[in-house]
């Protein structure tokens, strides 16, 4: 059980783990992840917006890049 404990990096959830017991720390565990899925679904959601954006930036730099030559012409 020592082993399980050391995976909580605060006193308060070691001593908390530690006092109910391996049947309470399943749902100890559960509700680690329910409170850790909201803020990495929205720093998952501000990167992908943000490599969307670069995304399309790069293709309107090639784009205007393409129409300035072909103006040349």
């Amino acid at each position: 059980m020592t082993a399980l404990l050391a995976l909580f990096q605060c006193v308060q959830c070691a001593r908390t783990a530690e006092a109910m017991g391996l049947a309470r720390l399943a749902v100890l565990w559960q509700g680690v992840w329910i409170l850790l899925l909201p803020p990495l679904a929205v720093f998952g959601g501000i990167l992908y917006f943000t490599w969307k954006r670069a995304r399309q930036a790069e293709v309107g730099i090639a784009n205007g890049a393409a129409s300035r030559i072909g103006a040349r012409r």
